[in-house]
């Protein structure tokens, strides 16, 4: 039979894990999405400048 305790330690590092992975995830889309305009704003500079 399993250890109660073993399962609430296993539950509780699944729900770290999965929280810091999904809040990493965030960041990093929310990253792109704050590059994007950048980049497309500096692309369109250096096509207007030669």
């Amino acid at each position: 039979m399993y250890d109660h305790r073993f399962l609430v330690v296993y539950a509780a590092f699944l729900v770290i894990v999965l929280g810091t992975s999904i809040g990493f995830l965030a960041m990093v889309l929310s990253l792109f999405r704050l590059g994007e305009p950048l980049t497309s704003a500096n692309s369109r500079t250096m096509v207007i400048t030669p």
